[in-house]
């Protein structure tokens, strides 16, 4: 995955090795360049975990909700494990489609 859409906007999704810029992290948001850093020094399933904690810092940042990071940590867990404990609501929400408003 290379990129993930954020309510409207491309953000791009980037593996990356660990670095100074991640440093004790995971993953880093950078919001100016609307970018996501996912640390590959992490189980894959750690990775998902990442990726998706980070997309709720996103999600956040745009929706100006000011979650903690103790909110966005224990949402990225309970949304993760909804999914993979519903792999039908999953497969759901992926084939499911926007109708226009017109």
């Amino acid at each position: 995955m290379d990129s993930l859409r954020i309510l409207g906007k491309v953000w791009v999704v980037r593996w990356a090795e660990p670095s100074p810029i991640l440093h004790a992290h995971h993953g880093h948001v950078d919001y100016r360049a609307q970018e996501i850093v996912v640390s590959q020094a992490q189980h894959p399933d750690q990775q998902l975990d990442t990726l998706l904690h980070e997309a709720l810092h996103a999600l956040d940042h745009t929706l100006k909700l000011e979650l903690s990071e103790a909110q966005v940590h224990a949402l990225a867990g309970g949304l993760l494990a909804l999914m993979r404990d519903n792999p039908e609501l999953t497969a759901r929400l992926g084939g499911f489609e926007v109708e226009d408003a017109d």
